[in-house]
């Protein structure tokens, strides 16, 4: 019955989003619904969907070859009246790529303008992206969607599909400022681009809210059935590592074993620390100090839930509260809390 009631909570949470929506484009149905213009590179039309089994089972998408002598090659649609953002502000947009890259999505017209930037880490495949756009829910001056792919980069110029622009509500998360050293929370702070191990992961309620995480919500990790397999943090960038250079990681494990946090993918050979799991069932953080990395150059984050060890069918752990934060200030020698740390005995003269 707890896990139930959690479980509800937790989806209200999630899909409150659901109960309206405005569709932008879906591109189902003939030409366009918008006037789509390339000033820069081609809008090459409707084509066909290439991977109908994903996420956008739908037949057709819209496909754009940016235009590789322009950093941020315009791509717009203009609406022929300004958008109603008083309740559909968060925007979404499904794409699919055959290279690592970004996506910025920028509201624009009369009013002003908003926009925000997202990081593609995973290619061939469809994947959805989320803009919260309800700082902008009282602007009645937003008549423009423009798409920058791969912006800030001069000399690409691949091609890029999209479909189904669709607004929902914005929901209990309406506003969040995301925090830098949060990764992802599994609530408002969902500021993660995952590459390898995004489809092993979901957002669920909290199975034990107990301990050090009482969290309504939290990520469902399905371990595949090798001995390495990881759920990797994408950044796209070198990270800055200056100061927010400890990891630590909430995990509920089903096994002993070892957690392995490790920085890759840059010009910088990898770090990794390996931790013991002494203790299931239960949610335990772990953490791995990588200030000595203050100035190396990785990109990602990988997460081991059991590194090393072949999985076998049914191994799920439960993660939440990733954080790359500053190297905590070391504690005291002794607080006697909960027992004395150092072993006191009387001194002879």
């Amino acid at each position: 019955m707890k896990f139930r009631i959690l479980l509800s909570i937790a989806l209200v949470f999630v899909l409150t989003w659901t109960q309206a929506q405005t569709v932008y484009e879906d591109f189902e149905g003939g030409p366009p619904t918008l006037n789509w213009v390339a000033s820069d590179g081609i809008f090459d039309g409707v084509v066909d969907n290439p991977a109908t089994d994903g996420i956008n089972s739908s037949a057709k998408a819209g496909s754009y070859t940016k235009s590789n002598m322009h950093s941020y090659s315009l791509f717009l649609a203009e609406l022929p009246a300004p958008m109603d953002l008083t309740t559909d502000n968060q925007f979404h947009i499904q794409i699919y790529t055959s290279a690592p890259t970004q996506i910025l999505m920028k509201l624009e017209g009369p009013g002003g303008a908003i926009e925000a930037t997202k990081n593609i880490a995973n290619t061939n495949v469809w994947q959805e992206y989320v803009f919260d756009f309800s700082a902008q829910a009282a602007n009645t001056g937003i008549t423009k969607i423009i798409l920058f792919f791969d912006p800030g980069v001069e000399t690409s110029g691949d091609t890029y599909l999209f479909d189904n622009i669709v607004a929902y509500p914005a929901g209990p998360c309406a506003g969040t400022v995301p925090v830098a050293t949060i990764i992802d929370d599994f609530e408002c702070q969902r500021n993660a681009s995952y590459g390898n191990g995004w489809d092993a992961l979901t957002a669920i309620g909290n199975p034990d809210a107990s301990g050090i995480n009482t969290s309504a919500s939290v990520g469902r990790y399905v371990d595949p059935l090798d001995e390495w397999s990881a759920l990797v943090v994408d950044y796209q960038f070198p990270m800055d590592l200056s100061v927010n250079n400890f990891v630590s990681v909430k995990i509920w494990s089903p096994k002993l074993g070892k957690v392995l946090l490790k920085l890759e993918g840059g010009a910088s050979p990898p770090a990794e620390k390996f931790i013991d799991i002494t203790q299931t069932n239960t949610w335990v953080e772990y953490s791995a100090d990588f200030s000595l990395q203050a100035a190396a150059n990785h990109k990602r984050i990988a997460i081991f839930c059991n590194a090393g060890v072949l999985a076998e069918a049914g191994d799920i752990y439960y993660i939440d509260d990733i954080e790359r934060k500053p190297k905590p200030a070391p504690g005291p020698i002794e607080d006697f809390e909960p027992d004395p740390k150092l072993f006191w005995g009387t001194a002879k003269r």
